[in-house]
C-alpha cells in the first residue's frame, strides 16, 4: 500500500511539471529497471546488441533491442497517457537470463499507460500508476533517425 501511494504521489508530482519534448529523440534509452529490479548491463562500452534499450524515431515510433531481439512499435501520446502499439520483435534464441528480461520488458511495454521524462530518466507506468520500466538516457551514443 505504501509503495502504491508513494508511486502515485511521485507520478502526480512528475506529471504536473514535466512534459515530453524533443529531448527524448536521437538517444539510446537503456533499460535499467523492471518493476524495481535492476537490469544487468551486458556491455559497459557501447550500446551494442547486448543491452536492452529503446530509441524514439520521430513523433510516433520506437525501435530498440529487448535483450535478445530487435523490437519496433508505434506509440501514441495524448497528454500524459502513452500507449505502445503493435509491439513486434524478431524471434532469435537467447540465454534464459536475457529471455526473462525480454519477456518482462515486452509485457510491461505493451501494458504501459504513462511515460514521464525527468532529465536523463524515462519512467513508464502501468494503468495503476505503478512504475514498471525505468530507462536512462545514454548521451554518449546518438542514434541516426530513420
Amino acid at each position: 500500500m505504501k509503495k502504491n501511494l508513494l508511486s502515485l504521489l511521485l507520478f502526480l508530482f512528475a506529471s504536473s511539471c514535466i512534459t515530453l519534448n524533443n529531448n527524448f529523440e536521437g538517444y539510446y534509452w537503456r533499460l535499467v529497471s523492471i518493476e524495481g529490479e535492476a537490469v544487468p548491463v551486458f556491455d559497459q562500452k557501447s550500446m551494442s546488441k547486448k543491452n536492452a534499450y529503446i530509441t524514439f524515431q520521430g513523433s510516433d515510433r520506437i525501435t530498440g533491442f529487448s535483450g535478445c531481439n530487435t523490437i519496433n512499435a508505434k506509440f501514441d501520446r495524448d497528454h500524459n497517457v502513452t500507449h505502445f502499439l503493435g509491439v513486434v520483435a524478431t524471434k532469435n534464441k537467447c540465454t534464459p537470463e536475457k529471455n526473462k528480461i525480454e519477456q518482462n520488458f515486452l509485457t510491461f511495454l505493451k501494458m504501459s499507460e504513462y511515460m514521464i521524462i525527468n532529465g536523463n530518466t524515462l519512467t513508464i507506468y502501468n494503468k495503476n500508476k505503478d512504475i514498471v520500466l525505468i530507462f536512462k538516457k545514454e548521451e554518449a551514443v546518438s542514434v541516426k533517425k530513420i
